[in-house]
């Protein structure tokens, strides 16, 4: 297990989606530190080992910075890892949070089309809530 996946599993404890969560001041100190020991090198430039790594770093991203911020990390990490179905999920959130839902929808069914087994955890994920009833 990263370093990253630690100090999110101890941060969230199951509360990842929670609405509560992106505002707890020690949330945003955790994810900071976490943005800090993930190296953007890892994504950018090199290719780096696991999809894993960019998915951290692009959460830490979204609680620390913003939710842009955390799109363009998994828009840049796609392309190398073109069948991780978890990146085009979080990006489906990414969208559908920033108010673009036509593109929100295309990377939830390519999400889909991976592993279908995430339209259960669309169904349930308030990030998506906008899209439930075309679910």
């Amino acid at each position: 297990m990263f370093a990253a996946d630690k100090t999110l599993d101890t941060l969230t404890k199951g509360s990842r989606h929670s609405p509560a969560f992106p505002h707890s001041p020690s949330a945003a100190n955790a994810a900071t530190s976490l943005k800090e020991r993930i190296s953007r090198d890892e994504i950018k430039g090199k290719r780096c080992g696991q999809s894993k790594q960019a998915i951290s770093l692009a959460y830490a991203t979204r609680r620390a910075d913003s939710i842009q911020a955390a799109k363009e990390i998994l828009l840049n990490a796609e392309s190398m890892f073109p069948k991780e179905a978890l990146i085009k999920y979080n990006l489906a959130c990414y969208f559908c949070q920033t108010g673009d839902i036509k593109m929100a929808k295309d990377y939830l069914k390519k999400a889909f089309e991976i592993d279908l087994n995430w339209r259960s955890a669309a169904l349930e994920d308030k990030d998506l809530k906008p899209l439930w009833e075309s679910l």
